[in-house]
């Protein structure tokens, strides 16, 4: 996808806290990657637009009112919700009940509390911006080629200096092998936590001992590439609401006349709840049931609220080369045996203390899931990431400040997969960061 995942992360744009960027320059890292040298370009690359004052109780600003920290003139559309569900206002208030504080400035380097959180999502639209609007508004450059649908097998690497030297790629288009030379440098962007370092690893990048365990001739010996998988683990509780339950977004498929408004407030003013949905993606149940199995289904469909527990970090790191370069797959990454579990366990223990909290417990008839006996490892999501890390060498680093490949002279890696580092750095949405 071209893009990558700016246009599929959730539309998520959730700054990091300046905490975890200066933790880059603690490590030894120079070169500008601190909070205060970033917060720059991070507002150069956005162009936010004010949230309404009133959709929060007791927020007496805009979001994204602060422009000493929010930028106005990027080519991201940043944006925040107008529309509500009816049981948005009680989830924040009983929140705010349990003691919680209301932050009205989320991106001033401190991210902690109950905010109207930012998406990269124009407004005026409804539709989702990201990567390829770069494209878009430089299409017409001719220095500047995309070629769609092809697949780069390996990286062309010389190694007759004191440094490697990427001279270009070995790619597949339409069944046919190509050879891309490079003039100046070769960067990559190959998304997600595994593609860039099965590249590097096809190409003799990696450690030693597992490449030539598959029989590839080691050009870098870097131990540390593929090393470092994170994940962001998540649990969903979900309640059944009683009856008549407030309009959530189980409306829109509950009450057809309530979606042909919707749609009709959308298509008209780019506005109402159909901008509010989430970025997943569904197949029709016809797919899988028949005409009248779906009509029973539909028919017995209640309201529900869902809460999403996610765990900025991990603990319990895992290494994919072996499993990723044989088989193109990845296993279930495990759980620390305390730390990992507990941090889930404890989110879903403020969730459920949330759900029985005043106002939000008047609506609710019961819990639906996980459950008290499930298991967080049968039930959490997946956000991979972390196995090119920009780190020190000796700290198990793989790319360093200028993000240059440890060893080589022109090779660079320029993806999210670096900003988590091996010290378990940016555990907001990295490709804020990679922007």
């Amino acid at each position: 996808m071209v893009g990558g995942s700016s246009g599929i992360n959730a539309m998520a744009w959730v700054r990091s806290p300046s905490l975890e960027l200066d933790a880059w320059s603690q490590l030894g890292i120079q070169g500008g990657w601190n909070w205060e040298d970033l917060l720059p370009y991070m507002m150069k690359v956005e162009n936010v637009s004010l949230g309404d004052p009133t959709a929060y109780p007791g927020s007496t600003k805009p979001s994204g009112w602060d422009d000493n920290f929010y930028g106005r003139d990027g080519i991201i559309q940043v944006g925040y919700s107008r529309t509500f569900t009816g049981v948005h206002e009680p989830f924040v208030e009983s929140i705010l009940n349990l003691g919680e504080q209301l932050n009205e400035d989320q991106a001033n380097g401190r991210n902690l509390g109950v905010a109207n959180g930012a998406h990269a999502v124009d407004i005026t639209t409804g539709n989702r911006s990201y990567a390829l609007d770069y494209f878009t508004h430089n299409q017409g450059r001719t220095n500047l080629l995309v070629l769609t649908g092809a697949t780069v097998t390996r990286i062309l690497l010389s190694n007759t200096g004191s440094e490697v030297e990427a001279t270009g790629l070995e790619y597949i288009s339409n069944g046919e092998t190509y050879i891309a030379n490079a003039s100046r440098e070769v960067i990559l962007s190959a998304g997600t936590a595994f593609s860039n370092i099965r590249l590097l690893e096809l190409s003799g990048i990696g450690n030693k001992a597992i490449l030539e365990s598959l029989g590839i001739e080691t050009v870098l010996d870097i131990p540390t590439v593929g090393e470092n998988l994170q994940d962001h683990n998540s649990v969903t509780t979900t309640y059944l609401l009683k009856e008549p339950a407030p309009i959530t977004l189980d409306a829109l498929q509950n009450n057809p006349q309530f979606f042909q408004e919707q749609m009709l407030e959308y298509l008209v003013n780019k506005t109402g709840l159909l901008t509010t949905l989430p970025t997943y993606s569904y197949h029709a149940l016809q797919t899988f049931f028949s005409p009248i199995e779906v009509a029973e289904l539909v028919n017995t469909t209640k309201y529900e609220i869902s809460q999403r527990n996610l765990s900025k970090f991990q603990e319990l790191q895992a290494q994919l080369q072996l499993k990723w370069l044989e088989e193109g797959t990845v296993g279930q990454i495990e759980l620390s045996p305390y730390a990992d579990r507990k941090i889930m366990s404890f989110g879903v223990e403020l969730a459920r203390k949330i759900a029985n909290t005043s106002p939000l417990v008047d609506l609710i008839e019961s819990e639906l899931n996980p459950g008290p006996n499930a298991n967080n490892d049968e039930v959490r999501g997946r956000d991979c990431r972390g196995t090119a890390a920009l780190a020190p060498k000796d700290l198990g680093g793989v790319v360093g400040d200028d993000l240059l490949v440890y060893g080589t002279s022109n090779l660079r890696v320029v993806d999210a997969r670096f900003v988590e580092s091996v010290c378990l750095l940016c555990g907001a949405d990295a490709h804020i960061s990679s922007f």
